[in-house]
């Protein structure tokens, strides 16, 4: 297929690549965020025929892209002049800005050597820091060199999961197990039982439809009690959304403690999703089913009755609240639009890695799949702290897919 794009064929220099390709490297911390330095090299994209090339063999994601940049400019188009938009509710961009860094410097040749790099470097942060946290300082929750305890969590069990396909023999175990621990100490539940499925598919070799199967299996049942807290909680939670830990939210969970109190010491989280955010999702997409009410919506002061294609805002605010579920924050904003598109760019992904057995593509596949599934508990799947080193990773798939052919290859007319 010919394509007639007047684009240069090489815009930046070896210095140039061999620095942003390494920035997401530093994605073992957020507390110094280095590694979304690059994500403002992702211009270059615009530049680079392997890029465009490879993402043309996944038509559902450009659309997605597409989709979300006209959701601001219809919703709010301010948001993209304001850096808070890209440090909380935008997040998405971060992410699809990673990825084009990833396709346009990286090289598919130093794949293994950079994420075992990167593999290291968190063991060795978790090692050091947490005789620290835990026995020194007595903390509960190990965070690392991350802020929330939920995003050293993830973090380090993408890298446990990443782990099972670098190393071989003692030292995948002793790496293996390490992170595992470290996920464990971080006290984020979602991700310690992500992580639990995903290498329990890993150890049973499961193919493609049946971890597709186990990842809707969990989408469905956690939608299915969305629905349910909306009608049992009422209204009177979800007035407290925006306030997840506000007097009101704490005294309608002491009333109601009972219906969450299967989680041991975790009862009030699963509360906050249950009562309080999963059914202001819930209450959105009921009024702004196709398109949403606009990206950015789901934490603003908002009309539900508005006759527009998008919500009215009467105040928009760009906070860390989300829905802690990323596929019904996106169905919120984006409406089943936006999810159908986002799990059919998901599914087109993880369809190609699966039908590679290179190492670097099956990581791929297993990486997504426990994003997927943490997503369902948090907003994981645009988090930079999970979705950058996931994106890397992708990065490094898709180039190795390019190079041994599994793409069709589209011919530029410069």
């Amino acid at each position: 297929m010919k394509i007639r794009l007047a684009i240069p064929k090489r815009v930046y220099g070896r210095s140039l690549n061999n620095f942003v390709s390494s920035i997401p490297l530093f994605s073992f911390t957020n507390f110094v965020p280095l590694s979304v330095v690059g994500a403002p090299f992702s211009i270059f994209s615009l530049f680079s025929i392997r890029t465009i090339s490879i993402l043309l063999n996944f038509f559902p994601f450009v659309l997605l892209v597409i989709f979300s940049i006209v959701s601001v400019l219809m919703y709010d188009p301010n948001s993209f002049l304001d850096f808070l938009f890209y440090r909380r509710d935008g997040n998405f961009f971060i992410t699809v800005a990673i990825l084009l860094v990833g396709l346009t410097f990286a090289r598919h040749e130093n794949a293994e050597h950079t994420l075992k790099i990167l593999v290291y470097f968190a063991v060795i942060s978790f090692v050091l820091l947490w005789p620290i946290e835990a026995v020194i300082l007595g903390n509960k929750n190990v965070h690392a060199l991350f802020i929330a305890h939920n995003a050293a969590g993830g973090f380090f069990s993408v890298m446990a999961v990443l782990s099972l396909f670098l190393f071989e023999k003692k030292r995948r175990v002793v790496i293996a197990l390490t992170l595992c621990f470290a996920v464990f100490e971080t006290g984020s539940r979602g991700s310690l039982l992500g992580m639990l499925i995903v290498y329990a598919m890993f150890f049973v070799r499961s193919r493609f439809w049946l971890r597709w199967m186990i990842f809707s299996f969990f989408l469905v049942l956690t939608v299915w009690i969305a629905i349910w807290s909306k009608g049992f909680y009422g209204d009177a939670a979800t007035a407290y959304y925006r306030s997840e830990y506000s007097a009101g939210a704490l005294e309608l969970h002491k009333a109601n403690s009972e219906q969450t109190g299967m989680v041991v010491g975790n009862s009030h989280n699963v509360f906050i999703r249950m009562a309080i955010v999963w059914p202001r999702a819930i209450e959105i997409i009921s009024h702004y089913p196709i398109l949403g009410a606009g990206f950015g919506a789901y934490d603003d002061r908002l009309f539900m009755e508005s006759n527009g294609i998008f919500a009215d805002k009467t105040e928009v605010i760009h906070s860390n609240s989300h829905a802690h579920h990323t596929f019904l924050h996106v169905a919120a904003e984006q409406g089943m639009v936006g999810v159908i598109l986002l799990l059919a760019s998901l599914m087109m992904f993880d369809w190609r890695f699966s039908a590679c057995r290179d190492p670097i593509t099956q990581a791929a596949s297993y990486c997504l799949m426990l994003v997927m599934l943490m997503s369902l508990t948090e907003h994981r799947l645009y988090s930079p702290s999970n979705s950058v080193p996931m994106m890397f990773v992708i990065s490094f798939a898709l180039l190795r897919l390019d190079a041994y052919g599994f793409l069709k290859k589209y011919r530029f007319n410069v």
